[in-house]
């Protein structure tokens, strides 16, 4: 069942896929938080955004932004949130931060105590919205396609850049496809290569040739 989305919205962390459609032609822009840095400006827990699109109209009632002026929109956005940290005095936690980090380098995890481990685990639940490994493995799905040479590479290209994005086998790999994106690795390819045609069909018109 499909439905309208507001005007403004907050997409949280994605476990799963999401289907969107436009209803006709849309203009957009985004500001991306990063992993932990969304908490305080939404005034609760991450999780209850995990996997969901939140209604954010009211939320941004006070932003001014030109219309039809991408740039100048996402300028006013970003001016108006450091307006917002400064008088809210939004903060990050250490602790947190620092598992994020070493999630987005790639760096092991210290050996911590059950006790910790669980302490850590609703603390991410709360200000990130997933578990540590949780977003461990979003990262490592994320660097797949940084790894990747293009889309539209053969099967063992994707192996390659796969095995240097973290993973230990292709069934491993493709089982993250499935989770993330509810497709394999060549669906995912044709239909980028799909839409990319039907854009330069769109968009590229070339003018007539009229000889002088």
């Amino acid at each position: 069942m499909w439905g309208l989305q507001p005007s403004a919205i907050f997409a949280g962390q994605m476990t799963k896929p999401l289907a969107l459609r436009p209803a006709g032609p849309t203009e957009l822009v985004a500001v991306r938080f990063e992993p932990d840095g969304a908490r305080d400006w939404l005034g609760f827990s991450v999780d209850r955004a995990t996997d969901r699109r939140l209604d954010m109209t009211d939320r941004l009632a006070g932003l001014t932004a030109p219309a039809g002026d991408p740039e100048g929109q996402v300028a006013a956005f970003v001016a108006w949130l450091e307006t917002q940290k400064a008088k809210q005095g939004w903060s990050l936690d250490p602790v947190v931060r620092a598992a994020v980090e070493a999630s987005t380098d790639d760096r092991p995890s210290p050996d911590r105590p059950p006790s910790e481990q669980r302490a850590l685990q609703r603390r991410f639940a709360d200000r990130v919205g997933v578990s540590p490994r949780m977003l461990r493995s979003i990262f490592r799905f994320r660097r797949v396609f940084d790894h990747a040479a293009h889309p539209g590479q053969a099967a063992d290209g994707w192996l390659e850049a796969g095995l240097e994005a973290g993973y230990f086998d292709q069934p491993q790999m493709a089982r993250d496809f499935r989770r993330f994106l509810g497709c394999t690795a060549t669906e995912w390819a044709r239909e980028q290569q799909a839409l990319a045609k039907a854009i330069a069909s769109e968009t590229y018109k070339p003018a007539g040739f009229h000889p002088a």
